[in-house]
């Protein structure tokens, strides 16, 4: 078993333990622990990248691929609209942790009715990404992150708006987390990630609760730098 494997199954393993006497005892409990896999960083159309990328799915469909049902995914190149995806072994836990930053620009961008999804700022964050050059690709993005970070447009002068924002996906993901969680059988873990990035460094950093009593709002590394 990899490092990798290893450190989310002590996480859970921990995470587990700490939950205490409350949790129900499952039928198939060993004394000496058993090992269990899953995926502690997920993202759906809720997070700007994944979005950015062609990602249609929500947590729902997270949960339902890590379950083992049939899903699709949106292709972005020629070929067919979507295609069907399956994962080859079930999983027993996982934890779908869409990005705190822009979780409220792309819930605003991407609602039709909202009061910035008509805006240029908006189209130009839902506009196709330019796939054939990899220079011109890496600038438009560039540009959209730089929109979605900072457009007064989309946010707002104090970007109370995009605060406010949150609200919507963030219930979304603690909902779809209670509804897919099934005692005994597969465990999911409302979370998020607090990505800051310094200089162009990726610096994930997924967040993840024990239980189902959460803060209001997930933390995001563009409000809380450090």
């Amino acid at each position: 078993m990899n490092s990798v494997a290893k450190s989310c199954v002590w996480t859970v393993l921990a995470l587990a333990t700490a939950a205490g006497a409350s949790e129900p005892v499952c039928e198939n409990a060993l004394p000496l622990r058993q090992a269990y896999f899953g995926d502690l960083h997920v993202h759906t159309g809720l997070s700007a990248d994944a979005m950015l990328f062609g990602t249609r799915n929500r947590p729902d469909d997270a949960y339902r691929f890590a379950r083992g049902e049939e899903i699709q995914l949106r292709q972005l190149n020629s070929g067919p609209a979507s295609l069907p995806a399956r994962i080859a072994r079930p999983l027993d836990f996982t934890a779908v942790t869409d990005h705190a930053e822009n979780i409220g620009t792309i819930s605003l961008c991407t609602t039709p009715g909202s009061a910035a999804y008509d805006t240029e700022a908006c189209r130009f964050v839902r506009a196709p990404l330019p796939l054939d050059d990899m220079a011109v690709f890496s600038e438009h993005l560039g540009r959209v992150f730089q929109t979605m970070y900072f457009s007064e447009e989309i946010c707002g002068p104090d970007r109370k708006r995009c605060r406010e924002a949150v609200q919507t996906p963030w219930k979304e993901i603690r909902e779809s987390a209670e509804r897919w969680n099934a005692p005994c059988e597969f465990t999911t873990f409302v979370a998020y990630e607090y990505s800051p990035t310094p200089d162009g460094s990726k610096l994930h950093h997924n967040v993840i609760f024990r239980g189902r009593e959460v803060m209001e709002s997930p933390i995001s590394s563009r409000d809380v730098p450090s």
